[in-house]
């Protein structure tokens, strides 16, 4: 599944790009509000890693990418296996993980791994969290640098329901957070959106674990085929892409499914 993250500030869209299915490129673009586009971070050409400056850092397949109040932009960089900052001093710089040390271990933020980083949400009080989706969790970075599973078991897919390491996700990919810290994951493999507490207690909000498909509803009456993309608007509405369905889709905090764009299963382009 080839995906492209942006997130806006100011007037701009920042882009993760994967531009060619056999090369991940690795470069940032900024559309400006005149429309056009410019790199701003890295360079497109083979993924790789390095640091410093916005020009003269590389990624390997940029993923999703989330803003704090400060103005700093969080990325997955998925090759890499780390999460990096674009911070306002024009520096790019590791914030958890260790290059290219594809695994599952909690602790300091430096001495972490991560498997699959997909996606990367920022809570207002600065806790970073992540969907690592080839270790089937959601981490979280704390403030203070350490790195932990906020829900699932390291490395075990399937399903379920419950606190902290005894949910389980298969592939979770796009996620937000709300105000409240409740954070929102679309579980891809599982083709449902979940739901984890403030307190890491994991429910299903939409979907059934296991019965892909397409249709509108109220949580379990609801089908989804594969979601991937996931974000929340200021009212505290969800919105949803599907990789399969060619849809986006919105849910209310009481979990109503309906769709928003697309036609399920049509894939091609039309404005409308």
């Amino acid at each position: 599944m080839q995906r492209r993250h942006f997130i806006q500030s100011a007037g701009a869209l920042a882009l993760g790009t994967a531009l060619s299915p056999l090369i991940s490129q690795t470069a940032f673009a900024a559309m400006q509000a005149a429309g056009t586009l410019e790199v701003f971070a890295g360079a497109i050409g083979p993924g790789m890693y390095t640091g410093g400056d916005f020009a003269q850092a590389r990624f390997h397949d940029p993923r999703g990418m989330a803003l704090d109040a400060q103005g700093n932009i969080f990325v997955a960089d998925y090759v890499n296996s780390v999460v990096r900052k674009l911070g306002t001093d024009g520096q790019v710089s590791i914030v958890a993980g260790q290059v290219e040390q594809r695994d599952a271990r909690n602790g300091p933020a430096l001495q972490a791994r991560f498997y699959s980083p997909e996606c990367v949400a920022v809570a207002t009080d600065g806790t970073l969290f992540v969907s690592d989706s080839g270790s089937n969790t959601v981490r979280c970075i704390s403030r203070e640098g350490r790195v932990s599973t906020l829900a699932g078991k390291l490395e075990v897919e399937g399903f379920a329901d419950g606190t902290g390491q005894q949910a389980r996700f298969n592939h979770p990919v796009g996620l937000g957070v709300n105000a409240k810290g409740v954070v929102y994951v679309a579980d891809a493999y599982n083709s449902t959106v979940r739901r984890i507490s403030a307190k890491g207690v994991v429910s299903t909000l939409a979907g059934s674990p296991g019965d892909t498909g397409w249709r509108d509803g109220r949580g379990a009456q609801a089908r989804f085929n594969t979601p991937v993309g996931l974000t929340l608007d200021a009212q505290g509405q969800i919105y949803v892409s599907e990789y399969f369905n060619n849809v986006i889709r919105k849910i209310t905090p009481d979990g109503t499914v309906t769709t928003f764009a697309g036609k399920p299963g049509k894939g091609g382009f039309a404005d409308g």
